[in-house]
């Protein structure tokens, strides 16, 4: 991360939002595993566990994006600088960069990705269970994308931190637009992968979502 162009305090600050994006995707895998088991349902015998080679491939394409703006939010993405006074001190908190809605999205869409294309392949229940999470990690997703492209993208505020970026030679607009747009397209690619004759038997009641939000 730009070597040379950060102080102490700042390295300081860097190594313990990794420590903490490490510590925080585990938490967030074992949550949403359970989860995903929990709400997961018997789906009948007659509907194939893995999906059809379409499915599949669209499925395998949504978590391969979904990967890389992982790797973008998580590893390309400038961490803290002093310049930006608010960012630095509230992700040197003890939940890091977690406080953001868009790093806990982009962490579990990867997640959910992942465990939607190989779960058919261990687990009918915990496949079921992808099924239920969709509209919630989906909501996210789409919001995340609707929100910060008019609420955040227009602001003074944030075109000051752009050229702030930009004149330690990064391109933070554009990489800061890209994570913000994809969730939206791993969330249509995720939706488009389903089982048509799996979704009536998966999908959860209203009550089953307000109370995962609510529990979240």
């Amino acid at each position: 991360h730009l070597p040379g162009k950060f102080d102490d305090d700042e390295r300081k600050q860097h190594g313990h939002t990794k420590r903490v994006d490490v510590y925080g995707m585990c938490v967030m895998f074992s949550f949403y595993v359970w989860i995903s088991w929990r709400c997961g349902t018997e789906v009948p015998q007659e509907i194939p566990q893995v999906p059809q080679v379409p499915c599949v491939i669209c499925q395998a394409f949504g978590t391969i994006i979904a990967l890389y703006n992982f790797y973008v939010e998580f590893y390309i993405l400038p961490r803290g600088t002093k310049d930006a006074e608010d960012d630095f001190y509230v992700t040197y908190g003890p939940f890091g960069r977690w406080v953001y809605l868009t790093h806990q999205t982009i962490g579990i869409l990867a997640i959910h990705s992942i465990v939607s294309v190989f779960s058919p392949y261990w687990s009918r229940r915990l496949a079921s269970g992808t099924y239920a999470a969709t509209p919630i990690v989906g909501a996210n997703g789409i919001f995340v994308t609707v929100q910060y492209f008019n609420l955040v993208y227009p602001q003074s505020e944030h075109k000051q931190i752009c050229r702030l970026w930009a004149q330690r030679g990064i391109r933070f607009g554009f990489i800061d637009s890209m994570r913000h747009a994809l969730p939206m397209l791993v969330v249509v690619l995720d939706v488009l992968a389903k089982q048509r004759a799996t979704v009536p038997f998966a999908m959860p009641s209203a009550y089953g979502i307000i109370r995962v939000n609510v529990l979240y």
